[in-house]
């Protein structure tokens, strides 16, 4: 039997467990907010495909008859909208990164090294910062996955809950 499996007792198994529960529960909470915010702004912004049109069952549940599939002069504004809020969405992201002071945001990466040094090195200021930016720029339209930024919001989620609990692993 190996020296660490020896010193492991049931109780110190049940803790792990137990924060590795709660630290996936927390995760993928934050990753289906991330993705629900996402699909909310693309709505309001008319950037994805069927907020253009007016028989999405969205739209008529909830009363909303305002889209470019039934009024011309939303047709009309549309190319405009679609430019505004890209520009809008750079404008925020760039503000963003100039909020991260030189540091890069983290990515898949750093999530890569975090799990192989075992470590929570990820600042909070840049996973929130990366977080945010990755929100925004996914929001806005930018043509990028959301697996990466949701893979490193996981592990932010996860060091930051590992710099709030108590170090179980010494």
């Amino acid at each position: 039997m190996t020296g660490w499996l020896k010193n492991y007792s049931p109780q110190r198994f049940l803790i792990s467990f137990g924060l590795a529960a709660f630290i996936g529960l927390m995760a993928s909470v934050a990753s289906e907010a991330f993705v629900s915010g996402i699909a909310w702004i693309n709505d309001r912004l008319f950037i994805s495909p069927h907020s253009r049109d007016a028989t999405t069952t969205y739209e008529i549940r909830m009363g909303f008859r305002h889209t470019p599939g039934n009024n011309p002069d939303w047709a009309k504004l549309l190319p405009w909208i679609t430019v505004l809020a890209l520009i809008a969405g750079g404008l925020i992201v760039g503000g963003l990164l100039i909020l991260l002071r030189g540091n890069r945001p983290h990515g898949i990466p750093d999530v890569i090294f975090a799990s192989q040094a075992g470590s929570s090195k990820i600042p909070v200021r840049t996973g929130l910062l990366t977080t945010l930016t990755n929100f925004t720029s996914i929001s806005f339209g930018a043509s990028v996955g959301m697996y990466g930024p949701l893979a490193s919001l996981g592990t932010f989620v996860g060091s930051l809950l590992a710099k709030v609990t108590a170090d179980h692993r010494r």
